[in-house]
C-alpha cells in the first residue's frame, strides 16, 4: 500500500477515526493491528520476518537488562540476528556475484549460486531500529520494554515502518505508552505536513522522474551532453522530493495520532558544505551512524589520520546500507572523503584566520560567498548522485565520459536534447514552476518549519495555499497515471 494512493488515504482516515474513538489503553493495540495489516499489503509472508525480528530483539533486550554479566553476549547475538537477516536478504547475491567475478579473474570457475531473493520492504530501517534499541538497553540509556506487544508496535509502527525515519526507543516508546488528547492544532499541523509531503512526492518527484528515467533507463540509446547533465540535476531533486516527501507524510500521519517522529530532512540543498549537508539529509540515519558507528570508532577524539579513517569507514558502511551494489559503496566512500577533505580545509582556514586576525566583510560579499558555497556544494553532491542512480560501474563510466560531449550552443541542439528527454514547452514550463515552488518552500524551511509558518498566515492565505497544493498533487497524479514507488523502499 503506497502512501501516494487512494487506498492509503482511505486506510489512514479509518485508522485515525477509530484511533480517537477508542479509549487510551486500546489505542496502541489498534496501531499494532493496523501496522501489521499495512505490512501484509506488501507481502503477507514477510510478516513472519517482522514478527520474528521483533520477538528476538525483545527477548534479547530483556536478557541484556536482566542478565548483565553476559550483556555483551546478548548484544552480539542481537546484532548477529538482525544483521544476519539483513545480509541474507539484501547482500547475499552481491557477495556471490563479487566472489564469482573475483575468482574468474584468476581463471577459477567458482559458481556460487545466486538466490534472487525478493527483498522485504524497509528491512534496513527495521533492523537498524531494532539494533539501536538493543544498544541503548546495553548502554542503560533506556530500560528494556517489558511488554512484548508494545515493543512489537515500536518495531512495526506503520507510518515509519518501510522507509523511516529510524526512531530511537527513548523517543518513541514513551509516546506509545503515554495518553494523547485530540487537539485541533496538532491534527491540522499533521495534515499540512502530509500535504507538503504529497506535493514533494507526487507533484515534483513523480513528475520529473519521467524525464530522468527517459535518460538513465536508456543510456544505451546514446544520450550525451545536455540530456545527461539535465537528467543528473533533475535526479537530485527527484530523490530529495521522493524521500523527504515520504518522511513528511510519515511525520504528518503520526502527528495526527499525537505521536512525534524525527524530522528527517531540513532543506539539505541549501547547505553551504558537505558536512552541513549530512546534518540536514536523512537526519535519523546520519545520527544513527554517528552514535552507533562513528563515535564507537573514536569519532573526532583521535589523531587526524584515524579521524579521517573513522569518517571514511562510517560513510562507506552507510553507502553499503543504501544498496547491494558497489556503486553505493563508492558513493559512500566518496562522501566520506569529501567530508574529511572539508574538515581538513576548514581546520586549516580557521588556524589561518586566527593568526591573521578577524576581519569583517560587507553583507553583499558575505551573501555572495554563501551563494557560491551552496552552489559548489550542490554540484559536488549532484555529481556523486550519478553513482547512486546508475545500475553499474559501466553506466557510471558512460555518464562521466559522455556528459561533456556533443555540446552545441544552437537553439536546435537545445530543443533536440529536451525533446529526447520527453519535454514539451508546456511540460518544461510546469517543471520549472514546480522547482521554483520547491525552492521557496525549502528556503522557508531552512530556518523554520514551513508547516508552522503557515499557522501564522491569514485564513484566506492558508486556504489558497492548501487549494493550490491539492490542485498540483491531483493534477500530477493524473499526469503520471499511476502511483510511483518511493525510491527508498528498495533500501
Amino acid at each position: 500500500m503506497l502512501f501516494n494512493s487512494l487506498s492509503f488515504l482511505g486506510f489512514f482516515v479509518l485508522v485515525a477515526v477509530v484511533y480517537w474513538l477508542l479509549p487510551h489503553k486500546a489505542r496502541w493495540v489498534w496501531l499494532l493491528i493496523t501496522s501489521y495489516l499495512f505490512y501484509a499489503c506488501w507481502n503477507p509472508a514477510y510478516l513472519i520476518l517482522l514478527f520474528g525480528s521483533s520477538l528476538a530483539t525483545y527477548v534479547l533486550g530483556l536478557f541484556i537488562e536482566k542478565r548483565p554479566a553476559h550483556a555483551k553476549l546478548w548484544l552480539v547475538l542481537t546484532m548477529v540476528a538482525c544483521f544476519g537477516a539483513l545480509l541474507y536478504f539484501k547482500y547475499a547475491d552481491l557477495f556471490g556475484q563479487s566472489f564469482n567475478g573475483l575468482f574468474a579473474l584468476f581463471g577459477i570457475q567458482l559458481d556460487i549460486p545466486l538466490f534472487n531473493i525478493l527483498l522485504p520492504i524497509g528491512i534496513s530501517f527495521q533492523m537498524f531500529q531494532n539494533v539501536g534499541y538493543a544498544v541503548d538497553v546495553y548502554r542503560k540509556s533506556v530500560p528494556a520494554e517489558p511488554n512484548f506487544f508494545r515493543y512489537a508496535l515500536f518495531s512495526s509502527y506503520f507510518p515509519q515502518l518501510v522507509a523511516g525515519p529510524i526512531e530511537r526507543a527513548s523517543r518513541l516508546l514513551p509516546q506509545l505508552r503515554a495518553p494523547h488528547e485530540f487537539t485541533y492544532s496538532e491534527t491540522t499541523l499533521g495534515l499540512r505536513l502530509m500535504l507538503l509531503g504529497f506535493f514533494k512526492k507526487v507533484a515534483v518527484a513523480d513528475t520529473i522522474s519521467v524525464y530522468v528515467d527517459a535518460v538513465y533507463n536508456n543510456l544505451d540509446s546514446g544520450f550525451t551532453g545536455l540530456a545527461l547533465v539535465l537528467a543528473t540535476i533533475l535526479f537530485a531533486f527527484q530523490i530529495y522530493c521522493d524521500f523527504s516527501g515520504y518522511s513528511d507524510i510519515a511525520v504528518g500521519v503520526s502527528k495526527v495520532f499525537g505521536i512525534n517522529l524525527t524530522v528527517n530532512f531540513k532543506s539539505p540543498y541549501y547547505s553551504r558544505n558537505i558536512q552541513e549537508f549530512w546534518r540536514r539529509w536523512h537526519i535519523s540515519l546520519s545520527t544513527w551512524f554517528q552514535d552507533y558507528v562513528y563515535i564507537p570508532l573514536g569519532g573526532s577524539r583521535v589523531k587526524i589520520p584515524r579521524y579521517i579513517l573513522n569518517l571514511v569507514i562510517t560513510f562507506t558502511i552507510s553507502g553499503l546500507w543504501h544498496g547491494a551494489d558497489w556503486t553505493f559503496v563508492i558513493w559512500g566512500l566518496l562522501h566520506g572523503l569529501f567530508v574529511a577533505l572539508y574538515v581538513l580545509i576548514n581546520r586549516t582556514y580557521k588556524k589561518y584566520r586566527a593568526l591573521r586576525g578577524t576581519s569583517t566583510s560587507s553583507r553583499s560579499l558575505a551573501s555572495l560567498k554563501t551563494v557560491l558555497s551552496v552552489a559548489l556544494n550542490f554540484i559536488i553532491v549532484d555529481i556523486l548522485w550519478i553513482f547512486f542512480r546508475c545500475n553499474s560501474i559501466q553506466e557510471v563510466g558512460y555518464v562521466f565520459t559522455h556528459a561533456f560531449t556533443g555540446w552545441d550552443l544552437s537553439l536546435s541542439y537545445l530543443k533536440g536534447q529536451l525533446v529526447s528527454m520527453g519535454f514539451t514547452y508546456e511540460t518544461l514550463a510546469i517543471t520549472l514552476i514546480l522547482l521554483a515552488l520547491l525552492f521557496v518552500v525549502d528556503k522557508i524551511n531552512y530556518r523554520e518549519d514551513v508547516a508552522v509558518v503557515l499557522t501564522r498566515q491569514r485564513t484566506v492565505v492558508r486556504w489558497a495555499i492548501y487549494l493550490l497544493g491539492s490542485f498540483l498533487v491531483i493534477a500530477a497524479f493524473m499526469f503520471t497515471s499511476e502511483s510511483q514507488n518511493f525510491i527508498y523502499f528498495q533500501f
